[in-house]
């Protein structure tokens, strides 16, 4: 469970439903309407929000897992970015892809420097190409390459997304480009693969 909602994460739920029951429950139709929350984005979404209830901790549920933000290592800006990545990480080799975009967005809070952001928006690209998501899959690349514009991986993940998009003489002329530019990628195997 701590590789799908490690404790301390928030969840935000944009359009709920309640669904009249003895149990009352609230019901969300469309995944993509729940949000993770890290601390440092509650405080820019929501500032100044405090929670005038009670919160039961994880321990009162049997559980001996610390909250993710603060476990001390965590509290360090790159220790929580590498937690981040690796969940995220986890879930793209789970095949939970979902859960790999969420955590590689939270990550990107974090980032300690741009080479990691490049890695981390070449990795959500990976996955929303995956999702069949691909105009994010498109971003995320054009994002990670404006950071590495050499980067064999983005450059494959930024024409895979054009492909899928069915724009495919922007496709070649992006992949003639990024090789007349950076000769060393010529001979990468997946970007002549496509052409």
């Amino acid at each position: 469970m701590e590789d799908v909602l490690p404790a301390g994460f928030i969840l935000a739920v944009k359009t709920p439903t309640l669904v009249k029951s003895a149990a009352s429950v609230l019901q969300v139709i469309n995944p993509s309407q729940v949000e993770l929350l890290s601390k440092k984005s509650l405080e820019i979404i929501f500032p100044g929000l405090v929670w005038k209830g009670s919160i039961p901790t994880a321990l009162s549920h049997g559980s001996t897992q610390n909250d993710f933000w603060e476990t001390t290592p965590f509290r360090e800006t790159e220790s929580a970015f590498k937690a981040l990545k690796k969940l995220g990480n986890i879930g793209f080799l789970d095949k939970r892809l979902s859960d790999a975009v969420r955590f590689y967005t939270l990550s990107l809070d974090y980032s300690p420097e741009d080479l990691n952001r490049s890695q981390i928006l070449s990795n959500l690209s990976a996955a929303f190409l995956n999702l069949r998501c691909y105009r994010r899959a498109l971003e995320s690349s054009e994002d990670a390459l404006k950071i590495l514009p050499d980067d064999a991986m983005g450059i494959f993940r930024h024409a895979k997304a054009l492909i899928e998009l069915q724009v495919y003489e922007l496709a070649s002329s992006f992949i003639k480009e990024k090789q007349t530019w950076y000769p060393e990628i010529e001979a990468s195997k997946p970007i002549n693969e496509m052409l």
